[in-house]
């Protein structure tokens, strides 16, 4: 699996990868202040170590990639942050 997993980060680190909402509001939430990951409502599934876990996966792809409509709902996510 391992193997699999690292060909296709090859395969597709020039190409980028696609975010979703509820990862890329991980990545907004743990950029501004981590200790906020597990007290936000959206994100308390989440810890940490997650957040440090998902920048060292995206750092191996030269662009991330998502959608206006991903946008616009982690913007009304991101408002209720306070």
């Amino acid at each position: 699996m391992k193997d699999l997993i690292a060909s296709l980060i090859r395969r597709y680190s020039q190409k980028g990868v696609l975010v979703d909402k509820n990862i890329l509001l991980l990545l907004l939430v743990g950029s501004v202040n981590q200790e906020r990951i597990t007290k936000f409502n959206r994100t308390q599934q989440f810890i940490p170590e997650d957040y440090e876990l998902l920048l060292a996966f995206i750092e191996k792809f030269k662009k991330l990639v998502t959608t206006p409509n991903i946008l616009t709902e982690v913007n009304s996510l991101a408002n209720q942050l306070g």
